[in-house]
């Protein structure tokens, strides 16, 4: 997998993007919640026509009943030789609000980097770089 950083202002080419996940903090803490694989961070595949960010507040909101007043793009993932990519989103100004579980989003939580980082299902390392890049760009600001 490639982590690529967005440049401040670039435009982005949606149709290259297949989802969008967004690293959302709270006083310091990630937004984050179960589904059947384990702990991971709210996003998911944008729907047919969906733009990048109608689809991250859409799936925001499911997975883990969060909003945000804005959300930067700041990272894209892909694998070699892949034209599709997963638009990864930071923001520091996320509201909690009513949160239901259901069939594929369990419980949410607020956790620190560490502890979330231990109890994430997939590449740690990643996701430890993939948040360390998400605090570079909100300092950047």
């Amino acid at each position: 997998m490639k982590i690529t950083l967005i440049p401040k202002g670039a435009i982005i080419d949606k149709t290259k993007v297949s989802a969008v996940f967004l690293i959302g903090f709270i006083d310091n803490k990630i937004v984050v919640a179960r589904n059947e694989r384990g702990w991971d961070i709210p996003g998911g595949h944008l729907e047919e026509g969906e733009e990048p960010i109608d689809g991250l507040r859409r799936e925001a909101e499911e997975e883990a009943g969060v909003s945000f007043v804005d959300a930067i793009p700041y990272a894209t993932l892909s694998l070699p030789h892949e034209e599709k990519c997963m638009l990864f989103f930071v923001s520091n100004s996320c509201i909690l609000g009513d949160f239901t579980p259901k069939p594929d989003a369990f419980e949410r939580d607020l956790l620190n980097i560490k502890t979330f980082i231990g109890r994430y299902y997939g590449d740690k390392d990643l996701m430890q770089e993939l948040i360390l890049k998400a605090q570079e760009s909100l300092k950047v600001q």
